[in-house]
């Protein structure tokens, strides 16, 4: 589904447990879990986007639902906050919260990300220590941070930052757009 001419919805209500977005038909935000890989690859394909397109992979956190199947994107460079990255090293499947997406995420090399262009990238630590938002044009892809109707995401699992959340959510009100980890994009 498109949301804005360089935004696609790939994959949430279809069963991707987690929403994945594709910008601009080179990079992918989250992938949702290794279960639903294929339904990601067949949404793609549907946009006339091979996996060999995709040149980035950011994950706006680690965890398994938004972690996916790395391998099906050959050509990608993956990306996730230094705090995430970090805290794989430190607390392996914990991090991720179940061994399999550990063992799926940690044979790639995660790079920082410390920028993306034409992005503001927003480190809203909270859900987890290295949580990301995105925000481009009023449009905020918030992660797991922030779902429709204000509702802060969990603060309850290994790495997350609860006391941080507060803040975290006070940094990304400006948007016109929400386009959270899990569910549909809403205008404010």
């Amino acid at each position: 589904m498109e949301i804005t001419h360089w935004l696609h919805e790939v994959g949430g209500k279809q069963g991707l447990t987690s929403t994945v977005f594709l910008i601009n038909k080179e990079i992918l935000i989250d992938l949702g879990t290794k279960d639903n890989a294929n339904l990601l690859l067949q949404n793609l394909k549907e946009l006339n986007v091979s996996p060999e397109d995709i040149k980035k992979v950011i994950f706006t956190h680690i965890h398994y639902d938004h972690t996916g199947d790395p391998s099906k994107f050959p050509k990608a460079e993956f990306f996730a906050s230094k705090e995430e990255i970090e805290d794989l090293a430190k607390y392996g499947a914990q991090a991720t919260v179940t061994p399999s997406a550990y063992a799926d995420i940690k044979g790639i090399k995660l790079n920082p990300l410390t920028e993306l262009e034409g992005f503001n990238v927003i480190h809203t630590p909270g859900h987890s220590r290295g949580s990301i938002c995105l925000e481009k044009d009023g449009v905020l892809i918030s992660g797991d941070t922030l779902f429709n109707n204000n509702i802060p995401g969990r603060i309850d699992l290994p790495t997350a930052a609860p006391e941080l959340m507060k803040s975290s959510l006070e940094k990304i009100k400006g948007y016109k757009i929400l386009c959270p980890g899990h569910g549909t994009c809403t205008t404010k």
